[in-house]
């Protein structure tokens, strides 16, 4: 069972990583063309979108299904090597830690939410912090899957 475990872990915090570059790639480099460029109504549009899919819930039980599933290895293989098993337990709560930290979350959370974007401050911290923030996380989970794989 817990090589199974592993196992799933690996594809889901190899699937976090691909997530994380996708939106680096894409989405998060959309957010910030509208913000550097100032195009109106842009912000509205995601927030629309936001609202009426409910992604939001399923982005959130995607992060939290990862942070579940690593806590779930952790302590169910905790004797096969914890190096590994921790930096993967920990990717989740580092990346809500720095949202918070830095300011980001806060900013994101008012982006995403379609407001007016004539919050320089929330633009400023927003636009540093998102492609950082983003790619960083990236990496992260990409070496946390590199590590887990050792243990199979």
């Amino acid at each position: 069972m817990g090589t199974l475990i592993i196992q799933v872990q690996v594809i889901y915090t190899a699937l976090m990583a691909g997530m994380m570059l996708m939106y680096t790639i894409t989405l998060g480099r959309y957010f910030d063309y509208i913000l550097k460029h100032k195009i109106p109504g842009a912000s509205q549009n995601w927030a629309l979108f936001h609202n009426n899919t409910r992604v939001q819930i399923y982005h959130t039980a995607v992060l939290v299904g990862h942070a579940i599933v690593s806590i779930v290895s952790l302590a169910t293989n905790h004797t096969r090597g914890p190096a590994p098993l921790v930096v993967a337990a920990a990717v989740p709560f580092l990346m809500l830690t720095t949202h918070v930290v830095t300011g980001f979350a806060k900013a994101e959370f008012f982006i995403n939410g379609g407001q007016r974007l004539d919050d320089e401050k929330t633009v400023k911290t927003y636009l540093a912090w998102n492609m950082p923030l983003h790619i960083t996380y990236t990496l992260l989970y990409t070496v946390s899957a590199a590590l887990l794989l050792t243990l199979l």
